[in-house]
């Protein structure tokens, strides 16, 4: 009879970029089964200065962003790592080392003990969890979630070298897509990577009353509304967007599309929409906290993410969870949990193939019961199952 491994008497350490959404989500339900938690989050603190100089662009690398410790269970230590550095490849290039001297500065001063170290991202925080495991002799799981598994890595030598070094110095590697697989195994990586997508929190997407949500939110009731959460990044596709809201004509005076998130672009895309003469048909919230995230994704009718390039989105999970049909592209893990009852998928970079998408959606009938029904795969507590059965083989 195989014995039954318990994490109880294990303290496990986390090192991650953020501690919010999807990384809070998973670590708290993790922590259920570990004596006690450590996460160390790098931060910048130069972002301070969004504060002094209101620059709404620099918010979202700032730490009251990257972090957040509210309901944090009580066996669970969140600490920042402050790093200074500006976003230029030769700093990039540089970050491991001064990530994993930070982190090692908090582990002597606080005396940090811990049976296991798991790594969220391949480039910084994967560096500093591969010298952490030589170091402490404690086994290593690392975690690709998006661009650096498959950007970093064919910038030049130095970096596939450096994301190669990583993933074949884990225990155990997880990444969210079959997507992302195929880029490791191009890599050359031998060993088994679990393939392990996000989830969502099944306790806040509860059935609503939408009408007095909207009210709540200062969104129009008879509206139409389509939904984008996202960093305002290039590569989450938001001009692409703005096209196809301009080539919809006269359709668009019924819909409204709702932007929630901030980033480098937010000023340009505000300019754009100012430009384009599209004020009464786009909103933009900037960044909000989860919970008022969630209350979005409720109120909404669809969800639209025209991403270049994605591992698996969070929102496409929480999308589900709320039953709303996605509109999005045929990029990264998204087709993998994409059906053809739960919205439609394009090409990326192509306004006309979206404004199409927008108009077929609109006149589709949706089943959102049975996009709800299909969304349980993907609780946090399957999710989590999965990634605690990893950390039982190696204790």
């Amino acid at each position: 009879m195989t014995k039954k491994v318990s994490l109880k008497s294990k303290n496990i350490l986390y090192v991650t970029h953020s501690y919010n959404n999807f990384i809070k989500f998973q670590v708290e339900i993790l922590a259920k089964q570990f004596k006690h938690v450590y996460v160390l989050v790098r931060h910048k603190p130069i972002t301070a200065l969004s504060k002094v100089f209101k620059i709404p662009e620099l918010k979202f690398h700032s730490k009251e962003y990257k972090i957040d410790v509210r309901d944090t269970p009580t066996n669970i230590t969140v600490i920042p790592v402050p790093l200074w550095y500006l976003p230029f490849d030769w700093f990039y290039r540089r970050l491991g080392k001064w990530h994993l001297k930070g982190v090692l500065k908090i582990i002597r001063k606080l005396n940090i003990e811990f049976d296991l170290v798991h790594a969220h991202m391949l480039w910084s925080a994967g560096f500093v969890g591969m010298q952490l495991a030589k170091q402490y002799n404690v086994p290593f799981i690392v975690t690709g979630h998006g661009s650096d598994v498959y950007v970093k890595p064919f910038i030049d030598k130095w970096w596939r070298r450096s994301i190669t070094d990583v993933l074949k110095s884990a225990d155990e590697i997880i990444t969210v897509s079959q997507n992302n697989l195929r880029v490791i195994k191009e890599l050359g990586i031998k060993q088994k990577v679990h393939v392990i997508p996000n989830g969502f929190d099944t306790h806040k997407y509860k059935n609503v009353d939408k009408s007095k949500l909207r009210k709540t939110l200062g969104l129009p009731v008879k509206k139409e509304v389509f939904l984008t959460v996202a960093n305002l990044e290039k590569v989450k596709g938001h001009e692409v967007l703005l096209d196809s809201i301009r080539l919809l004509g006269n359709r668009s005076k019924k819909l409204l599309f709702v932007w929630v998130g901030g980033g480098t672009l937010f000023t340009k895309l505000k300019q754009q929409i100012k430009n384009k003469q599209l004020e009464d048909l786009v909103v933009m919230t900037d960044f909000k906290q989860h919970e008022d995230v969630v209350k979005y994704e409720l109120a909404a009718d669809y969800f639209v993410l025209p991403s270049y390039n994605e591992g698996v989105p969070t929102v496409m999970f929480e999308a589900l969870a709320a039953g709303t049909p996605f509109i999005s592209t045929k990029v990264g893990g998204i087709p993998e949990i994409a059906r053809d009852f739960t919205g439609i998928l394009i090409e990326p970079g192509n306004s006309l193939a979206l404004k199409e998408a927008i108009v077929k959606a609109l006149e589709m009938k949706w089943s959102r019961a049975k996009i709800q029904s299909y969304s349980k795969e993907f609780t946090w507590e399957n999710i989590c199952k999965k990634i605690a059965s990893i950390y039982k083989k190696l204790c």
